[in-house]
């Protein structure tokens, strides 16, 4: 295989995500022109956590830090970095996203850098 010598790098681009979580090891999401996150595939998915609770838990903090943040009548989903979710009540479920999860947040929005 050309890559298994470690010597080697491939650059490609995909939105293909189940590629990227079966063979990369470095990946670099770019927002808007912007590079919203580059390092390796385990620190990405280390870096966010989706949380997920009932309406009257949205605070407004929440609200401001949580990024594609979607609100129903009956509670909410976002991503918070995972330094951010520390203290979130118990009843606020925080969670370890996939790759295609953090992609479906920031394209939704990306408030926080």
């Amino acid at each position: 295989m050309y890559i298994s010598d470690g010597e080697k790098s491939v650059f490609f681009s995909t939105h293909i995500t189940t590629d990227l979580e079966r063979i990369a090891d470095y990946i670099t999401l770019v927002d808007d022109g912007m590079i919203f996150y580059s390092g390796t595939k385990d620190g990405l998915i280390d870096h966010f956590r989706i949380v997920k609770g009932g309406t009257a838990d949205l605070t407004d903090t929440l609200k401001t830090k949580a990024i594609g943040l979607t609100v129903t009548s009956t509670g909410f989903v976002g991503m918070l970095h995972t330094e951010e979710t520390h203290g979130l009540p118990d009843n606020i479920v925080a969670e370890t996203p996939n790759i295609d999860e953090i992609l479906v947040h920031i394209s939704k929005g990306g408030k926080s850098r």
